[in-house]
């Protein structure tokens, strides 16, 4: 992993500054500006969801969080899409910013401590006790035990401003149906 004192360091960063993800991504696919509690990104099949979802939870990293929650339907699912997946953390993620994945303790660690936890919506007592400053969801609508997403937002209290952002094929599900109620600022993005 490249370091700050490296020489290929500033060649690593002014390469992705120009053709990194911001330099690429659609609007869609950036998170909104202002204070805002939680992003939630809509769309269907191929519209970039995961990877906005990836290069977020990578510049959450960045921004200082150390504790980061990664949720998704299944354990197979947030493995095999928001870690492994050809649009998944391990894919996107610069070499100077690149985890070590950890499957058995389910865990991302970055050379600068912070650590992402992956869980499984079929398992939500398993979110009961951790804390995180951060919270990646990939399709919450697909969840099987919607219990999940409220252990979830219980959990996510560190810090003076605890973000999550969520991506999803809409799906009238109730917790859908709530989110999109809240009268929060700003409005969910739809791809």
């Amino acid at each position: 992993m490249l370091q700050p004192n490296d020489v290929n360091f500033a060649a690593a960063l002014q390469a992705e500054l120009e053709h990194g993800w911001h330099a690429t991504a659609r609007p869609s696919q950036l998170p909104p500006e202002g204070d805002w509690a939680i992003w939630l990104m809509l769309g269907g099949r191929g519209a970039g969801k995961s990877r906005a979802l990836s290069e977020w939870v990578l510049a959450q990293v960045l921004d200082g969080r150390r504790h980061i929650a990664l949720l998704a339907p299944t354990a197979a699912d947030v493995r095999a899409v928001m870690v492994e997946g050809p649009s998944g953390i391990l894919a996107v993620a610069p070499e100077w910013n690149r985890p070590t994945f950890n499957p058995s303790l389910r865990r991302l660690t970055w050379s600068n401590g912070a650590v992402a936890t992956l869980f499984s919506a079929d398992e939500p007592e398993r979110l009961r006790g951790p804390q995180y400053d951060a919270a990646a969801v990939d399709e919450l609508c697909a969840f099987r035990k919607p219990e999940a997403w409220d252990q979830l937002m219980f959990g996510l209290r560190l810090g003076d401003k605890p973000r999550c952002a969520i991506a999803t094929t809409p799906k009238p599900t109730k917790i859908l149906k709530a989110l999109l109620r809240q009268p929060r600022e700003p409005r969910p993005i739809v791809f």
